[in-house]
Formats: structure tokens, C-alpha cells, sequence
């Protein structure tokens, strides 16, 4: 499974993991947001056999 953040413009500003997990396990993944700015991101879950695109949204 490979977990990415996008920002608005479609760059990869970060990679979360990347490797397989077990299936039907949970997995708990925390975001470092220290370091980007407010606004809208995209979290991209990619898996063998699906890809999922999740909206984030940092506000400080």
C-alpha cells in the first residue's frame, strides 16, 4: 500500500508509507503538518487492486 499527500497543484509533497500491509488490518497513520501551510490537500491510498483520494484540509 502506498499512502501519498498532494498539494493543490498535483505535487507530491510527502510520502506516508509505502509498503504492503496484512490484509484486513488497521493501520493508523499520522500526518506531520508542521511544516505545510494551511489549505487543501490530497491523501492518495493506492493498494493492489484500488486507488482512494481523500480531501485534507490544514487550517491554523
Amino acid at each position: 500500500m502506498q499512502v501519498e499527500l498532494y498539494n493543490v497543484l498535483g505535487q507530491r509533497v510527502r510520502t506516508l508509507r509505502d509498503g504492503w500491509s496484512t490484509p484486513g488490518a488497521v493501520t493508523t497513520l499520522r500526518i506531520p503538518t508542521a511544516d505545510l501551510a494551511s489549505g487543501k490537500y490530497f491523501l492518495r491510498i493506492t493498494g493492489r487492486s484500488f486507488t482512494r483520494t481523500e480531501n485534507v484540509s490544514i487550517v491554523r
